[in-house]
């Protein structure tokens, strides 16, 4: 029985995706070489522009040239705050997001670490931003296979954002998607299905519709499997195939400081149909 998530480091756009990624980078690119002659390399306007240009990057399935992009962030921003800035800690999260999705995890971890610790003194315990960063650690430390350390991280995360946002908002939904992936490897099925159960309740109930409702879907289907709940399994792989069956919602501005939080929750996009154990017919 596979896990209910399935982490992809290269996600499947389609053309018409690719094209408008191509168009982004190549804006981002533009600009990044009109802030670098007009106000020098090191100017944090090239950094912001590089963020962006390592997002577009990432979605593109460029890895690499994530990494030299927010890499780059890092640096300049560090030059100009300071190492112990909130500015740095968002540039160290997207730089870990870029690590991780090239498989260097160890680097990955180093670099939500960091910017735990920034956010952390200067923000407080109780901080959103503090949170995300959290969340990153926490799926990091699960990839590594600490999945303990993990559950105890995004136990933490979702405390802040239920008492910010409170526990009904979609961001906590994702959290508990996460958390859910790490009770499963902990071989907690149960606790598994009822987390990633909540997300969806709070997901199916937004007042916009949540692209993230079918993932979790397809999550729930198999942590209802995995208990030998085969109605359950059933009924939420429907309700996900239905979700995808639909018109993409549209995305958001390729790079508008996307800040990629969960990897957990994405899925193969080739994944057409999911094989159970029992029929959906």
């Amino acid at each position: 029985m596979p896990s209910p998530h399935a982490r992809t480091s290269t996600p499947d756009f389609g053309t018409t995706r690719l094209g408008s990624l191509s168009k982004a980078r190549d804006y981002h690119l533009r600009a990044l070489t009109i802030l670098e002659r007009a106000l020098g390399g090191d100017h944090p306007a090239c950094a912001t522009t590089l963020n962006n240009l390592g997002n577009v990057e990432r979605q593109a399935g460029d890895a690499d040239g994530a990494v030299h992009a927010h890499e780059r962030a890092v640096d300049i921003r560090r030059a100009h705050f300071g190492v112990s800035h909130p500015d740095v800690a968002t540039s160290l999260n997207n730089l870990s997001n870029a690590y991780a999705d090239a498989g260097n995890f160890a680097a990955a971890r180093r670099c939500a670490e960091q910017a735990v610790e920034i956010d952390t003194e200067t923000l407080g315990t109780r901080h959103p931003a503090l949170a995300a960063d959290l969340i990153n650690h926490g799926v990091i430390l699960h990839e590594l296979g600490r999945s303990e350390e993990a559950s105890q991280v995004l136990e933490q995360s979702l405390g802040i954002y239920e008492k910010a946002f409170g526990a009904a908002h979609p961001d906590v939904a994702v959290i508990l998607n996460d958390l859910a992936a790490v009770r499963q490897a902990l071989g907690e099925p149960e606790q598994a299905k009822d987390l990633l159960a909540r997300a969806a309740s709070i997901l199916d109930t937004a007042a916009v519709a949540d692209p993230s409702l079918a993932a979790v879907l397809h999550n729930l289907s198999r942590a209802c499997a995995a208990v030998g709940d085969s109605a359950g399994a059933a009924d939420a792989l429907r309700r996900s195939q239905i979700i995808r069956a639909k018109p993409a919602v549209a995305d958001p501005p390729a790079g508008a400081g996307v800040i990629g939080a969960s990897w957990l929750l994405r899925l193969d996009k080739d994944v057409a149909t999911v094989e159970f154990d029992f029929d959906l017919q």
